[in-house]
């Protein structure tokens, strides 16, 4: 009984210097965060102002591949107006480590004083992914003015009319009367109708006139829209009545804007 029992504590000992090493061996090490990859976001684009029209890129650079894909965003914080701007958002595959977001700012062709403003970020955002790169990867943010753009050849004029069935005309003519006009431009047949009378047309004065071409309506609401070379913008009403037709200021239609132009300047007034 004696010869097992010294069996039995021999053994004891043994499993008691064993079981350690294995133990040793079955726990990983503690994965480090600071061997995720780190991601940096540059800009082609540093200023605080923009126009529309303009693009900007993002680009999107990691200095670790990874064996999964990993989502980045562009994030809108503020902005003053719906429609500002338009955007995908990328995502870098596996085994990859750049990727781009391309950020447009929509003209909307609309002549304006008004300027809108947009504050974003551009990063990754997912928390599933996030969470897996390293702490000092940086969220760049953006905040910018974005300015109206207008076509720099010409003076940009853009005119609507409240009754859709009636078809006015819209043209830009010289004070003379004479073959020296921008024509027809504005007759499509559209509404709103839209014209450019540009830079290398004669200086001088002309009118921006509308000619009744199918009118069945005896009252139209006008609203004319002018955008000017450097990107400023004028606005202007026009109420036709039937009843006071003679009252009007003719020449080959009616009379509304008075145009005097000097090379790419335009100075514009309400014909009253």
């Amino acid at each position: 009984m004696k010869k097992y029992n010294k069996i039995y504590i021999l053994c004891l000992v043994l499993a008691l210097l064993v079981l350690p090493g294995c133990y040793e061996d079955e726990v990983a090490d503690v994965v480090s965060p600071d061997e995720y990859p780190t991601y940096t976001v540059t800009s082609d684009y540093d200023g605080g102002e923009i126009r529309e029209g303009d693009v900007i890129k993002y680009t999107i650079k990691m200095d670790k591949m990874r064996t999964y894909a990993t989502p980045f965003a562009l994030h809108v914080i503020d902005e003053s107006a719906d429609d500002i701007i338009e955007f995908e958002n990328v995502t870098i595959p596996a085994y990859s480590t750049e990727g781009v977001i391309e950020v447009t700012f929509i003209d909307d062709l609309l002549p304006s004083n008004e300027e809108q403003t947009i504050k974003y970020e551009v990063g990754c955002f997912s928390d599933a992914a996030k969470y897996l790169l390293n702490s000092n990867s940086k969220v760049v943010s953006q905040e910018l003015t974005v300015k109206n753009y207008n076509d720099p050849s010409g003076l940009s004029i853009i005119v609507g009319w409240d009754n859709g069935d009636d078809d006015w005309d819209l043209m830009v003519v010289d004070e003379g009367q004479n073959d020296e006009w921008t024509g027809w431009a504005g007759a499509t047949g559209a509404n709103p109708e839209q014209t450019l009378l540009l830079n290398e047309e004669a200086d001088g004065v002309y009118y921006l006139e509308f000619d009744p071409w199918d009118v069945l309506n005896d009252v139209v609401e006008f609203e004319i829209l002018i955008g000017k070379p450097d990107h400023t913008a004028q606005s202007f009403s026009f109420t036709y009545d039937v009843e006071d037709d003679e009252s009007y200021d003719k020449g080959w239609g009616y009379r509304v804007v008075k145009i005097e132009k000097s090379g790419s300047s335009y100075t514009c007034t309400a014909v009253e």
